[in-house]
């Protein structure tokens, strides 16, 4: 009676005898004499099932023997004589490794994405074939052994019909915000229709109506709907928006919610809740989607009754509340526009039984009360085995990845020459805890890129934050979201220790982040946020690291975040801006930088490059030298250089600067 079945077993083909062919189960505890712990295909066929789906994540299953008129006489046979719709099945032995990764693509597009099975298997194919999920993915041999047979659902959501609301299904209890009414900006019980609220009507797409005292609004086909209206917020201020949810008919696990400050442009904060006990507050800002909370498992989700949802914004901090319950706290945003509105999903329907704006004086007790956190140890890994199961243990062209027993050590090395590589696990740790990233790492190559921490990082691998260090003395953190929040290099003057091993250690307190180096402060970032929860290791090209240790620790509630002492110096090769003996050699005749210099190095030209610089071109660009002054007798130039996309350029094994900067660095 489940729409998919998913059995990760071992499986056995006998394509000559199919009727032998079969899946390894386990035997009842303490043995059964009945059972030999092998379900094979008669009695597969046997069984009665309802489901949409069938999987199984084992080797030569999709094989069997050829019957005239009846066609493959096999598992898959056996799979839809039971009464399943449609199986998914491997043709030959499949790797544990990529079949995971295209489970987890599949079943994401299935759920978060809303493909039919179709499309999600073939769209989970097409990103392993393309790399996007792993070069060690990309070989057919690992994505293409499972094929997709019978009847799919061509419907986004398993073929459920959009449904008649009656009278009996609207609760006729009359709910009540918890501030009172006469103090609000905005109130509306939905005794009518005299707030006007848009799309009280029905179309072919939609249905919206305002009976028994709530908001009725329903999506009657594919798509997510929206009902919204402007609202007078005093945005400036301090204020609360608060009403109460439910849900009547449609699939549960995907997320209502709230809508709030939707633009033109569709600019948005929504906080959402599914029926399966998830709840997420995430934003919408331009081609971006920041999650403020990831979806996360709760048990405060009410699915037969009215959730409370309470957006608070108080002393430039946003607080969010579900059931009464804080699930968000944090620097205020940006707030796109004076609106408010509900968001139900395809072919479903939701309840609103009041909306309320109010000014607030004071915060409610209610965050005072919210249950305190201690601190405890969320992660102490000492590399004296693999119990923790890091991924991609092995050796291949892309990476060596080993943990060693005797140094208690993990043996990490990145192979390739323009892609990083980093390996991680995911930690039970909440998005918005206080944590504490500690490792100590050495380096076992001779180049001078980038070994480090990455952590935050999302479940579809898009999103993350990374701090490392080179042997050469510098530092670098990178967020995906916001390029600004990024360091680029910078050279800290004393704190490595060359050949040695070097601790990096990270303290998110809120939404900042704090970065010591070897006990020393380096640098603090502010709106820092943990896209999912998984954390691990990230090395550049040519880069080898020995690592000793992670520890992550979760700090307690109400930890203070460290006061950012006077940071290492750090510092960029720059061009003296003022000289005693500064020579001028600019003419009024010539462009602001002089004239252009007939020597131009090619890319094309490796040898001349690699000679001039000890390190070969990129392959595509160009580097073109302008006169600028001199200092003290030393003539300076104006190196100007145009890259292909991905280049790091490197002069006197000084990282100037990355491609986008490129021509604007001396």
């Amino acid at each position: 009676d489940y729409r998919i079945v998913h059995i990760a077993t071992h499986g056995f083909a006998l394509p000559d005898i199919p009727e032998l062919s079969g899946v390894v189960m386990t035997t009842p505890k303490g043995g059964d004499t009945g059972q030999d712990g092998y379900l094979i295909a008669p009695e597969i066929a046997k069984l009665s099932m309802k489901a949409d789906l069938t999987v199984l994540s084992a080797c030569e299953t999709g094989l069997g023997k050829v019957y005239n008129g009846e066609g493959i006489n096999g598992l898959n046979s056996a799979l839809l004589l039971a009464g399943s719709n449609s199986t998914l099945l491997s043709l030959w032995p499949v790797n544990d490794q990529g079949t995971m990764q295209l489970m987890t693509d599949m079943y994401s597009n299935i759920i978060k994405s809303r493909m039919t099975v179709i499309q999600a298997v073939n769209e989970a194919k097409r990103k392993m074939a393309k790399g996007e999920a792993g070069e060690m993915y990309a070989q057919p041999g690992i994505w293409a052994p499972f094929i997709l047979n019978g009847r799919s659902a061509t419907d986004t959501d398993y073929n459920y019909t959009a449904i008649e609301v009656t009278d009996h299904m609207i609760p006729a209890e009359n709910l009540k915000p918890s501030t009172p009414v006469d103090e609000a900006i905005f109130f509306d019980s939905f005794n009518d229709n005299k707030n006007e609220w848009p799309w009280i009507e029905e179309g072919n797409e939609y249905k919206g109506e305002i009976r028994n005292g709530q908001l009725i609004w329903q999506s009657k086909d594919d798509s997510y709907r929206y009902i919204f209206k402007p609202v007078d917020i005093p945005t400036e201020g301090n204020f609360m928006v608060e009403t109460a949810i439910k849900y009547l008919q449609g699939p549960k696990n995907v997320p209502y919610g709230l809508m709030l400050f939707k633009d033109n442009d569709w600019n948005r904060l929504t906080i959402g809740f599914a029926l399966t006990e998830y709840v997420k507050v995430y934003e919408k800002a331009g081609d971006k989607f920041p999650e403020l909370v990831p979806w996360h498992k709760t048990d405060n989700v009410k699915t037969d009754d009215f959730n409370n949802i309470k957006f608070i914004q108080y002393n430039k901090l946003w607080y969010v509340f579900f059931n009464d319950r804080l699930i968000y706290k944090g620097p205020a945003r940006k707030i796109y526009d004076k609106t408010i509105g509900f968001m139900t999903v395809p072919k479903s329907v939701l309840s609103v039984a009041f909306v309320n704006v109010s000014p607030l004086k004071q915060m409610p007790d209610i965050v005072e009360d919210s249950p305190r956190r201690d601190a405890f140890t969320v992660l102490k890994e000492d590399f004296d085995n693999n119990a923790n199961k890091w991924p991609f243990i092995g050796s291949d062209e892309q990476r060596h990845l080993s943990i060693d027993e005797q140094k208690k050590a993990m043996l990490f090395t990145n192979h390739t020459a323009d892609y990083n590589k980093w390996t991680h696990i995911p930690v039970d740790i909440r998005w918005d805890a206080n944590i504490s990233i500690e490792t100590s790492m050495r380096s076992t190559s001779a180049t001078n890129n980038q070994m480090g921490v990455v952590f935050g990082l999302s479940s579809d691998y898009k999103k993350y934050n990374t701090f490392g260090t080179s042997p050469d003395g510098h530092y670098k953190f990178y967020n995906t979201e916001n390029e600004k929040l990024g360091t680029g290099w910078q050279k800290m003057e004393g704190v490595l220790k060359p050949n040695e091993a070097n601790t990096i250690k990270i303290v998110k307190t809120g939404t900042t982040c704090t970065f010591y180096v070897n006990d020393k402060q380096i640098l603090q970032k502010f709106n820092i946020d943990l896209y999912g929860n998984n954390f691990g290791f990230l090395l550049s090209p040519k880069v080898g690291a020995e690592i000793e240790y992670l520890n992550i620790e979760q700090l307690a509630d109400g930890v203070k975040t460290p006061v950012m002492e006077k940071p290492v110096q750090a510092q960029q090769t720059t061009v003296p801006q003022k000289v005693e003996c500064e020579e001028d050699i600019y003419d009024e005749k010539h462009v602001k930088y002089g004239t252009k210099l007939n020597k131009t190095w090619k890319a094309k030209k490796l040898s001349s490059f690699q000679a001039q610089f000890g390190r070969p071109a990129v392959d595509g660009g160009y580097f073109t030298f302008y006169p600028y002054k001199k200092f003290c007798g030393v003539q300076h130039y104006i190196m100007v250089f145009s890259l292909k996309i991905g280049g790091d350029v490197f002069i006197d094994n000084v990282r100037l600067a990355e491609k986008k900067e490129a021509d604007r660095y001396r």
